[in-house]
């Protein structure tokens, strides 16, 4: 990450969550209430000591060399923490006392790229292995070398490239969409020399980015833009440059173009109609599914800001009022910056709304479970990159209540019992289900009908592939997903995927109720799973099913060719 976006970062860290977790919609709630700091440990599988064993070696590279200090750690449904084990001066490593169910077993070490039992390629998902209790598995590993991409980066006069940001990108799916997405950087020396490692073999786009710092306030209106090797702006003109394994690729050598910038300038005001006082505004520039920190500033004491040295192209923009207090009022708002000046952007900011409610039961209130065990957290509806659409974390109280405050509407409510045993059924409000469109609130206005309802009738789909010769068909990916076209929407809970074990069985909980299909598939790239494309295409080969509240199924499937 550059170095502007290391500045901001430090000054968004205090009044939001981390900008990873708009990315990646993850939800890792922080409880607010240090007595429910700790959550009871998992009373089914909490890391306690099993029968179980997983032994075998690793070894590196085509030279099959045996590698020391590499780490295989396993984990699965229950573990708080992966259990993990260094291997000898021979490769070999054993993991004791492992308890008994579904794991995935992944080997790492510096410099070779990290393999997941039953990968056929990196990134592809791995293949669960079922340990049942006091068995011993022996499971080897052949870690390849990671590869490298380096060369030398100057402007457009010859100078070098100092601190430029370079990225190495490959096509991979993302969103349901294949997308150009990075893989790895590096930032460029004082030579302007760069070299990106740890790559997989394969074919990459390099590109590069060179930027002043954050604050810098030039009368210049000359900076340069994202260029791609071997020297365009242009990506469908960009040229691949092919990695093997282990081996460097030396000659990403290659200008950043020069390009005319553009200021943005305005004012911010409150929710009140006041000048806003302290306060930081920030520019993201987009990219498909991905952003990049491009530029930002301060908000003067008058509420005017300026905002210099941006490239052409589609902007996120977010203001954020009120360091380290809960009720700092924010804004976004999508900006299309062309090749002229903005001014005279008046941006009103609100405040966060307070959304409360209770934790309900899909039956009886079990003694045996406690409001501590339960993490909800809240989101966008889709996982597009944008900064301050982070929604606060819900933490349950010993009444089953909660309250929290959220700053976008809609928002979705996510997350359940930590041990996954209960899982959240629906969301409502006011009585209506708003699990899959999220609450509706508008901008600082309370909102108190609010009730999760949590379930362990969670359904079960359980079965196993063959072949058309009736073999079991290992390492397949069983996509399952819904026969209802219009809930193929971005991040939907009804897409689940799975991989067959060596004996061609699978298994699947927490699917909604209702009508789905699945198919089994090989050698799919990761992320095409959800491609619309892929699954409509794989209509007329899947086999449908039916799902009821609460149903343990089991289904047969068959893996064509």
């Amino acid at each position: 990450m550059r170095r502007t976006a290391i500045v901001i970062l430090v000054f968004l860290s205090a009044v939001s969550l981390s900008a990873r977790q708009a990315v990646t919609g993850a939800t890792s709630p922080t409880p607010q209430n240090p007595q429910d700091a700790r959550p009871p440990r998992d009373p089914r599988k909490p890391n306690e000591a099993g029968t179980a064993r997983i032994r075998g070696r690793v070894i590196g590279g085509e030279a099959g060399t045996p590698l020391r200090r590499a780490t295989v750690s396993v984990h699965g449904e229950g573990y708080d923490t992966p259990r993990a084990a260094l291997t000898d001066e021979n490769g070999r490593y054993e993991l004791k006392e492992v308890p008994p169910g579904r794991v995935q077993i992944t080997a790492s070490k510096g410099g070779y790229i990290e393999v997941v039992y039953g990968q056929r390629r990196p990134q592809q998902t791995g293949r669960p292995v079922d340990l049942a209790a006091g068995q011993t598995v022996d499971i080897d590993f052949n870690l390849p070398r990671g590869g490298a991409i380096s060369g030398r980066i100057t402007d457009d006069i010859g100078e070098p490239a100092v601190g430029a940001s370079v990225t190495a990108q490959h096509w991979r799916y993302a969103d349901g969409k294949r997308q150009l997405l990075g893989v790895n950087g590096a930032v460029t020396d004082d030579f302007g020399r760069f070299r990106i490692f740890g790559l997989p073999a394969g074919d990459y786009y390099v590109s590069a980015t060179l930027e002043g710092a954050a604050f810098a306030v030039s009368a210049s209106r000359t900076g340069t833009c994202k260029t791609f090797y071997p020297g365009t702006a242009n990506q469908s003109e960009a040229q691949r440059l092919h990695v093997t394994a282990g081996g460097e690729t030396s000659s990403a050598n290659f200008a950043v173009l020069p390009t005319h910038t553009v200021q943005l300038s305005g004012s911010v005001i409150d929710s009140g109609g006041r000048p806003a006082g302290l306060g930081f505004i920030t520019l993201i520039q987009t990219d498909g599914s991905t952003g990049q920190f491009t530029s930002g500033g301060m908000i003067k004491p008058d509420g005017t800001f300026l905002v210099t040295g941006l490239n052409p192209g589609d902007y996120q923009l977010f203001v954020q009022l009120g360091f380290g207090t809960e009720d700092g009022e924010s804004a976004f708002m999508p900006l299309d910056i062309g090749s002229e000046d903005l001014t005279g952007i008046t941006i009103t900011t609100v405040g966060p709304s307070m959304v409360s409610g209770q934790v309900i039961f899909d039956g009886p209130t079990p003694s045996s479970i406690t409001p501590g065990q339960f993490m909800f957290g809240a989101r966008p509806p889709t996982r597009t990159f944008e900064m301050g659409r982070q929604n606060g974390p819900i933490t349950v109280r010993n009444d089953w209540t909660f309250e929290t405050r959220l700053t976008v509407s809609p928002a979705l409510i996510v997350g359940g019992d930590i041990s996954q045993k209960w899982t959240l059924k629906a969301v409502l409000q006011g009585g209506v289900d708003v699990t899959d469109t999220g609450i509706q609130f508008k901008p600082g206005e309370p909102v108190d009908n609010v009730q999760l309802v949590v379930t362990d009738r969670t359904t079960t789909l359980t079965g196993s592939v063959t072949n058309e010769r009736g073999a079991p068909a290992a390492g397949c990916t069983i996509v399952i997903y819904p026969e209802d076209a219009a809930l193929w929407v971005q991040d939907w809970r009804y897409l689940k995927t799975e991989q067959s074990d060596e004996q061609g069985r699978f298994s699947v909980k927490g699917l909604p109720p209702g009508r789905y299909l699945a198919i089994a598939a090989a050698d799919l790239e990761d992320g095409q799973s959800s491609d619309r494309e892929f699954l409509e295409q794989s209509r007329d080969r899947a086999t449908p099913f039916v799902l009821g509240d609460g149903e343990r199924k089991t289904l047969p499937l068959t893996f064509k060719q």
